[in-house]
């Protein structure tokens, strides 16, 4: 009998390490804009993602209803740079990287690189000096320099003029009297 105590009592705190050390984690449903789903519509869920701390770090994994992974970041103080830092990582529907980028979480500056199978296609850079660098391929030197992202979309029309076409466009309902 002492021995089966014994047997139980290892399992039993060997059990209790193993509790001490999970992770905690929480699953978001997301609709297709990534965006948390504050209700149970299922037409509106379309990712998973599960967000988890272990060790100091926040791993945030996203998945498609087909659990394949869509993105991870994972943020983590950086002891040897000694600053806040976030590694995000972008996977296509065949779970190929498509992008992977490095960002100081303190000062908003980071490198992100664009991926084809194993081959740098393109890095875009944004430096504390407020500028973006994009480079194509494996080139040394910038390929553009702008004080906006150049990977963004930009409408081509300008603020003035799209206030004036709405203006024009724009027609309220007559009013009616009660």
């Amino acid at each position: 009998m002492p021995k089966y105590c014994l047997i139980f009592l290892i399992t039993f705190f060997s059990f209790q390490s193993l509790l001490a050390q999970a992770q905690e984690r929480v699953i978001l449903k997301l609709n297709k804009y990534l965006i948390p789903i504050q209700n149970d519509t299922p037409e509106a869920h379309v990712f998973n993602q599960v967000i988890s701390e272990k060790d100091d770090m926040i791993i945030t994994k996203t998945y498609d209803l087909q659990n394949r992974l869509v993105s991870q970041k994972k943020e983590k103080f950086n002891e040897e740079l000694g600053y806040q830092e976030a590694i995000t990582s972008t996977y296509d529907s065949l779970q190929n990287i498509v992008s992977s980028e490095i960002k100081n979480l303190d000062n908003g500056s980071f490198v992100k690189v664009f991926l084809e199978g194993e081959q740098v296609v393109s890095k875009l850079t944004y430096l504390e000096d407020k500028a973006y660098y994009f480079y194509r391929g494996d080139m040394d030197s910038a390929w553009i320099t702008r004080e906006f992202n150049p990977m963004l979309p930009k409408p081509k029309i300008d603020k003035k003029d799209f206030q004036k076409a709405l203006a024009k466009e724009l027609h309220y309902p007559p009013k009616h009297e009660t």
